[in-house]
């Protein structure tokens, strides 16, 4: 009889010690490339269509994320606690992920297409204290909230600011520290670095000065140079007209909410000496080790209940930066559409797989390390 050898030989690698974690990775990269576009959605406009991406940079993804994690932990979160997610891929689930990681807090994602049988089975299961949601997943949520102790809704995108508003004011917060930025600030920033590589002519994007700017649903700075969070009336009007109401009466909190609530402790009287513009929130993201506990991962429920896998930071960077190595293969000499060589080029992906999948936060975290670009889809 012949035999085979089944023995698995993982080949050798060695992760740089400022890749060895998420929140080490995203440091490193905001610190070397801060002005490059990370999280892209696209414009909302006033007659209700989509425009083109608009981009939060590194920099701000890592300040997010650090004023979540410490929010988290304002409101009674502490490390290997259980924080479950359910929602269709977005900005906010990418930040609460990064987030989490900065706060040892253990990321249990939810199947948006799951069963309410099986959402209940996950929520018990994991023990879960606290669940982000989209606003439409809110429906699923609601049978199981009594489960957990806080929810929170996602409320980044402005037609769910504007339900929010419209529903419920004590949710919102006064102020936001960010918004996205259209492509042609993110241009100017390519230029700095050596990497503009412009749309084909024939894919040309409206510039700022030829009215296309007073269409879109984008906030002001005010004398703190904080943006307002309350949209006018005639936003709220337009965004919501074909939506359907929904209950906000057992949400906790909005995501942009916790976001200031981290942001009022980090800049209260403990870190008075920081003072806009700051570069890099005071975190120490060397607490969270490669062996820590990323996130409990479900299995989809296919055959019988959902079973639950346990991933460490190690676990997924590991597979992550083996990947990166051996099929992102980059260019020696970039040109860009104008045949201009490049210093490098930056690359984008749609965020097409559920993140609930650990696959699709596998290649988030590749594109994190080769400073790419991550574009989410319009719904």
């Amino acid at each position: 009889m012949q035999t085979f050898d089944c023995s698995f030989n993982a080949p050798t690698l060695t992760v740089p010690e400022s890749r060895s974690t998420f929140p080490k990775s995203l440091r490193t990269t905001s610190s070397c490339h801060p002005n490059r576009r990370f999280l892209g959605t696209r414009e909302f406009f006033l007659n209700g269509r989509r425009g083109a991406y608009e981009w939060y940079s590194y920099q701000d993804i890592d300040r997010m994320s650090c004023l979540l994690s410490q929010g988290l932990t304002e409101i009674g979160l502490k490390r290997g606690d259980r924080a479950g997610i359910i929602s269709q891929n977005r900005t906010e689930w990418t930040v609460v992920d990064l987030a989490c990681s900065i706060s040892g807090i253990v990321l249990v994602p939810i199947y948006d297409t799951q069963s309410a049988e099986d959402i209940q089975y996950v929520c018990q299961d994991a023990e879960l204290k606290i669940c982000f949601s989209s606003l439409d997943m809110l429906d699923k949520i609601k049978a199981v909230h009594g489960m957990f102790e806080t929810v929170v809704v996602f409320d980044d995108r402005v037609d769910d600011r504007a339900i929010i508003q419209q529903l419920d004011q004590k949710l919102i917060p006064t102020n936001i520290c960010f918004q996205p930025r259209n492509q042609e600030i993110f241009d100017e920033f390519d230029k700095e670095e050596g990497i503009y590589d412009p749309a084909p002519s024939n894919k040309t994007y409206p510039k700022l000065n030829d009215g296309y700017s007073n269409q879109i649903c984008r906030l002001q700075r005010n004398q703190s140079r904080f943006f307002q969070y309350k949209l006018d009336d005639q936003w709220v009007t337009m965004l919501t007209k074909s939506k359907q109401q929904v209950d906000t009466s057992f949400i906790s909190y909005t995501f942009w909410k916790l976001i200031q609530i981290g942001y009022e402790k980090f800049f209260s009287q403990e870190f008075n000496q920081l003072s806009y513009p700051y570069t890099v929130i005071p975190v120490d993201v060397h607490v969270t080790k490669p062996d820590s506990l990323l996130s409990l991962v479900y299995t989809s429920g296919t055959t019988g209940k959902p079973k639950g896998v346990m991933l460490t930071q190690e676990n997924v960077i590991w597979t992550g930066f083996s990947l990166n190595q051996q099929r992102c293969i980059k260019e020696d000499t970039p040109i860009n559409s104008l045949g201009q060589s490049m210093r490098d080029r930056q690359d984008f992906m749609l965020s097409y797989l559920p993140l609930a999948h650990i696959y699709m936060r596998l290649l988030q975290g590749v594109q994190i390390i080769n400073g790419g670009g991550i574009c989410f889809n319009s719904f």
